[in-house]
C-alpha cells in the first residue's frame, strides 16, 4: 500500500490469491490514487461474477482532498460509488463501506 506495484507483479499476487480460494478483493478510492481500483478491475474482468468485490470511501482519490470531496455525506457516497464503478470497469460493487468515520460520525450511536 502506498507504493505502485508493477502490473505483472500484481497479476502474480492476484493469481496466487485466486488459486488459494480467495474471492473477496477489497480496495478503496484513495489507494494508490485510483490505480488500485483500476488494476483490480482488470484482474477480475475475466471472471467478475466469481468475486465479491468491495471498496471503501471517503478517502477521495485526489491529491488535495477537501470537505466537498471527502466525508460520509450521501453526495460523497454516491459520487465515490460512481467513480469506483468506472475505475473498476464493472456495473456493480458487492459491498461499499465507510473507510473512516467523519468527525460528526465519531461516537454517534448506531441508527436503526
Amino acid at each position: 500500500m502506498g507504493r505502485r506495484r508493477r502490473a505483472d507483479e500484481a497479476r502474480r499476487i492476484f493469481d496466487r490469491f485466486a488459486e488459494a480460494g480467495g474471492t473477496f478483493p477489497a480496495g478503496a478510492d484513495g489507494y494508490q490514487f485510483e490505480e488500485s481500483e483500476e488494476l483490480t478491475g482488470k484482474l477480475i474482468s475475466t471472471d467478475r461474477d466469481h468475486f465479491v468485490l468491495a471498496t471503501k470511501f471517503p478517502l477521495g482519490a485526489t491529491w488535495q482532498p477537501d470537505i466537498s470531496k471527502t466525508g460520509n455525506s450521501r453526495k460523497n457516497m454516491v459520487a465515490s460509488a460512481e467513480a469506483s464503478l468506472k475505475r473498476l470497469d464493472t456495473d456493480y460493487i458487492n459491498l461499499l463501506w465507510v473507510h473512516f468515520p467523519t468527525h460528526s460520525d465519531a461516537g454517534a450511536p448506531a441508527r436503526t
